[in-house]
């Protein structure tokens, strides 16, 4: 540290290294809030406007001088507006699923960067009657980028039993609706496959197993004359027994 300043009315310090870095400290706390760089080796001169540090200016080695401004309250001001604009993205999205437009439900999760969201979405229309040709047209509706996206949350499904349903409807759609020259002009789509691929094969062993343990219960109960028959089967059957009864009492 070769150079330091007060300001904030004391609150606060600043501070210049030989490494060429500013850095904001809180006093009370001793913390590092902020770091500044824009030197390229040590900075020996630091000076500010007034007490408060609205504006500050710093020297170095490389021969340069920067001035500094303070940018909290404009700081603050964007993450105010981002906020708001993150609200009325979330109400939209609200609004697309409720009124189940899920197209645009989908494309808006996809931009907002939710991929619990985009599940939800997915799974809300997985239960609707026309479930297949929702997928498809949601799959349709995916440009490149959202479509490199929603292979990446792909992936993340496939990676847990409970999803992977979810991400085997999803990616059946993409790929009935996109062509291998389309999937293969995504940028770093090789490495999304072979990560999906991977956990697609072991729910398919997982599959397998069951319906061969599913054959195997079966074939015990049939040999036992549990299982359960049609209402054909048992009246035929009734009727078979009636008719012997018939005959023996017709006989005695």
């Amino acid at each position: 540290m070769l150079k330091v300043a007060f300001l904030s009315a004391g609150t606060q310090l600043l501070s210049a290294g030989a490494d060429g870095l500013i850095k904001l400290w809180n006093v009370r706390t001793a913390e590092c809030i902020a770091t500044f760089d824009a030197h390229e080796d040590k900075i020996w001169a630091l000076a500010l406007e007034n007490s408060d540090g609205n504006v500050a200016a710093s020297g170095g080695s490389d021969g340069s001088i920067a001035i500094w401004k303070d940018s909290t309250e404009a700081d603050r001001e964007n993450a105010l507006k981002e906020a708001e604009t993150e609200a009325l993205r979330e109400q939209e999205l609200d609004n697309a699923v409720y009124d189940e437009k899920w197209e645009e439900a989908a494309g808006l999760a996809i931009d907002m960067g939710r991929p619990a969201r985009l599940l939800s979405v997915v799974k809300r229309a997985l239960d609707q009657e026309d479930a297949n040709q929702i997928m498809v047209n949601v799959a349709k509706s995916l440009d490149e980028q959202q479509l490199k996206t929603t292979l990446e949350y792909c992936r993340e499904w496939n990676a847990h039993s409970k999803n992977c349903g979810c991400a085997q409807a999803m990616l059946h759609a993409i790929l009935s609706e996109h062509s291998p020259e389309e999937l293969l002009a995504v940028p770093g789509v090789e490495g999304i496959i072979d990560g999906i691929e991977a956990y697609t094969k072991r729910h398919r062993s997982r599959i397998d197993r069951l319906i061969r343990s599913a054959y195997i219960v079966d074939f015990i109960l049939g040999g036992m004359g549990v299982l359960f028959e049609d209402d054909g089967d048992v009246r035929e059957r009734e009727e078979g027994a009636e008719k012997k009864r018939s005959k023996v009492a017709a006989g005695a």
